[in-house]
């Protein structure tokens, strides 16, 4: 905190110098910074406004943003299905879609819902269910009441994909959004499985394989491109996957306690790792075929790793960047 009037400076995520308070909203997003004192400032892009003392109450703008995962457990929400949004606050509590709160401490934490463009969805908001009755696409309005200062709400728009039911082909589920087909479930019974590229599948959906006690190995195709969250969770089982060089993104918890698993091969075009792809597993080696080290959330490294190897004139890059920094020790060029 500093006081003093005078004129804000910000430099280097330091404030200095005028009569304020910084307050802290956890993240600052976008580029905007608040701070209070003899009133409420906000800075975005450069330039400063303000709101006098007398209309400023921290009551009134506990919450500074909510910010929306407008996404499924799999990723699909699915037309002619009743869907659940709620704030995300201390958990999920069984909904399928969410919006976050930010801070987590917030007072105020009223979130309304409101129809804003149904489309082609026939959709209704009842509370805080979203009904729908067509494929398509679907814009919510999420208010907060005295979000932004007394009498002056925050809200923010969301637009939701509703897709068609999935389609059963043998032993895989798989339905069409937006985006394309996506894998959202397999129920086979299979050791050694090879995902069909036929089903012409651009993502395998969170949980699709979870919990699966048959397979040992198998492979995923070219035109993968992302592999959702939990996807492979608690296949027990599972030794070994072969994974597709248009691979872009490994989402979190994918392989968490595949402790059959004791070696992964992160192909060369994969761009971001999310958080907890090596919790609790048996793994001792990673090959990492990307030249420039991915984007790597907290990795939760397991105690069993003893070697990483990554391409030689990337060494030094890896055992610099974040998060792979933690195991400079076990960055070594590509195994031979």
């Amino acid at each position: 905190m500093r006081t003093g009037r005078g004129t804000f400076t910000m430099s280097g995520g330091e404030l200095s110098g005028g009569n304020a308070t910084l307050i802290s909203i956890g993240n600052i997003y976008g580029g905007d910074l608040q701070v209070a004192g003899d009133g409420v400032f906000t800075m975005s892009g450069g330039e400063i406004s303000g709101v006098s003392a007398e209309e400023y109450d921290p009551s009134f703008i506990a919450i500074t943003n909510a910010l929306s995962s407008a996404d499924s457990w799999n990723g699909v929400i699915e037309a002619g299905v009743p869907c659940p949004i709620r704030p995300y606050v201390d958990g999920y509590n069984n909904t399928l879609v969410v919006i976050y709160i930010q801070p987590s401490n917030a007072t105020n934490r009223t979130v309304i819902l409101s129809m804003k463009d149904a489309r082609s969805t026939g959709a209704t908001m009842t509370g805080d269910t979203l009904n729908t009755t067509g494929v398509g696409t679907v814009t919510i309005t999420a208010t907060v009441p005295d979000g932004l200062g007394k009498d002056k709400p925050f809200t923010q728009d969301y637009t939701i994909y509703m897709a068609r039911p999935p389609v059963v082909k043998g032993s895989y589920s798989v339905q069409e959004t937006q985006g394309g087909w996506i894998l959202t479930r397999y129920s086979g019974r299979e050791a050694n499985v090879t995902i069909p590229a036929d089903l012409g599948v651009s993502v395998i959906a969170g949980n699709a394989f979870r919990e699966n006690q048959f397979i040992t190995s198998v492979v995923v195709p070219e035109g993968v491109t992302s592999i959702e969250k939990a996807a492979f969770m608690r296949a027990s089982n599972l030794k070994s996957i072969s994974l597709p060089s248009t691979l872009r993104v490994i989402r979190g918890g994918v392989f968490n306690y595949c402790v059959n698993r004791t070696s992964l091969t992160i192909p060369s075009g994969v761009i971001v790792v999310d958080s907890g792809l090596f919790w609790s597993s048996g793994l001792t080696s990673i090959t990492v075929e990307v030249i420039n080290p991915p984007l790597i959330n907290n990795s939760g490294w397991p105690e069993t790793l003893t070697a990483i190897y990554v391409p030689n004139a990337s060494i030094e890059a890896y055992k610099k960047a974040d998060i792979w920094n933690q195991v400079a020790g076990l960055i070594r060029g590509t195994q031979r």
